[in-house]
């Protein structure tokens, strides 16, 4: 019986009571109605400059763009003092209301957060590159990426202290791989030297790109960063001279590919390129490990800057 009296009910509920989707309550109550008949003159000119094109038009349209858009700041400061000056005191609820509807930056936890952080600060969405590199994106990206210490800091003194004591440990570290660099550079250049003239001589062994994969290896490698041996070449002795190759009598002193000018299609006429080659004192002069160096740090140059034009 309660069934059919309450489906009857809904039934006649639905058919003869109107009912109207309400909008939801407007979020900025600064606006009032000079702002709002602003915007709709802004809306009905774009409109109409949109159709027309015509320059009287859009000229109207950026104006009334330009005065709601002033309306809107003053109305938003009369607003906001009048919260702060005459009612702060008197009434902290309107001013506390109005500072909850502030958008806030959310605190993001995850497990998996880098530098062992628990939490951390996202970076705002920025569509220009102008302003994702700007002060206050790149304040967060620091701040995340400083020490869970020094995020923990309970006061600014406390923050100062560990902030300095860190830079101070990143300074000493520096400090010492730059002297470790200068009493160790001759040690480490030797063995790396050491190491490229012991390959050499042990594996080069063919002057050609098709018999020996080590050898034709080598034999690029002179091509492509025109350089010659491990050393600079400037005489008949050089770092050949032990090789499998000049130990089987060859007729020159260097390989072809040592030759100036030389190219992988050119490489069996590479002797007619340079009146002094293939002797030593025609070769390129400098070493294959002058090349590797100077590669190495301008890719590390060029990772520095990120890729851009220096």
């Amino acid at each position: 019986m309660w069934e059919f009296i309450k489906t009857s009910l809904l039934t006649i509920l639905e058919q003869t009571v109107p009912s109207k989707m309400s909008s939801s309550r407007f979020n900025q109550p600064w606006i009032n109605q000079k702002i709002k008949k602003l915007t709709r003159q802004k809306k009905r000119s774009f409109e109409k400059a949109r159709k027309t094109k015509k320059k009287s038009d859009l000229d109207r349209y950026h104006r009334l763009k330009a005065a709601t858009q002033k309306e809107c700041r003053k109305a938003y400061r009369d607003y906001i003092n009048d919260i702060i000056n005459p009612e702060l005191s008197a009434n902290p609820k309107r001013f506390w209301g109005f500072i909850k509807t502030i958008p806030t930056l959310e605190l993001h936890s995850t497990s998996s957060v880098a530098r062992g952080h628990t939490t951390r600060f996202l970076v705002p969405y920025a569509r220009t590159s102008t302003y994702r590199h700007s002060f206050f994106p790149d304040s967060i990206r620091i701040w995340n990426s400083l020490p869970q210490p020094l995020v923990d800091s309970t006061s600014l003194d406390a923050f100062k202290q560990g902030y300095a004591i860190a830079v101070g440990i990143l300074f000493v570290g520096k400090l010492v791989i730059v002297i470790l660099w200068f009493v160790m550079n001759d040690t480490i250049v030797n063995s790396l030297k050491s190491e490229l003239k012991s390959a050499l001589l042990n594996k080069y062994s063919h002057d050609d790109l098709t018999s020996s994969e080590v050898s034709t290896s080598w034999n690029y490698l002179f091509i492509k960063l025109e350089c010659c041996g491990v050393d600079a070449v400037t005489s008949a002795t050089n770092d050949f001279d032990s090789t499998s190759w000049q130990t089987g009598s060859p007729n020159t002193d260097i390989p072809l590919g040592c030759c100036p000018g030389v190219t992988i299609e050119s490489y069996l006429s590479a002797s007619a390129t340079n009146a002094g080659c293939p002797s030593g004192s025609g070769s390129a002069p400098v070493g294959q490990y002058s090349k590797v160096l100077g590669i190495t740090a301008a890719i590390s140059l060029c990772k520095k800057t990120g890729g851009k034009t220096v």
